[in-house]
């Protein structure tokens, strides 16, 4: 089965978003920037592969490998939520599930 390009982002910002340690990242990341070495001192040596992954996704700006802060893609972020939000719309557009935002306005 071939998977389109919207569904595979999709997949793609879900494994980002699948891991507490990437969640607590993308966390203080909104405060400020922080570098690698800061990053791993707080939450340990396996920070460069999640780095790797939430860039992979389009949410991370900067050199996840080097010495420069890294910090947040504001238009990362909000193509995400997009996405995720045309997504949900698409999934419950009967509006039965009273939970997302599409269901919602719709009742």
């Amino acid at each position: 089965m071939e998977i389109s390009a919207k569904h595979q982002m999709v997949l793609t910002i879900a494994n980002a978003l699948n891991h507490p340690v990437r969640l607590e990242i993308l966390d203080l990341l909104q405060t400020n920037p922080a570098t690698v070495a800061v990053l791993t001192e707080k939450f340990g040596d396996d920070v460069p592969a999640h780095l790797n992954v939430l860039k992979s996704a389009g949410l991370l700006l900067g050199d996840v490998d080097g010495d420069m802060p890294v910090s947040l893609s504001p238009f990362g972020i909000y193509g995400a939520g997009k996405i995720m939000d045309e997504m949900l719309m698409v999934t419950h557009e009967d509006g039965g599930c009273g939970g997302c935002k599409g269901c919602s306005e719709k009742n």
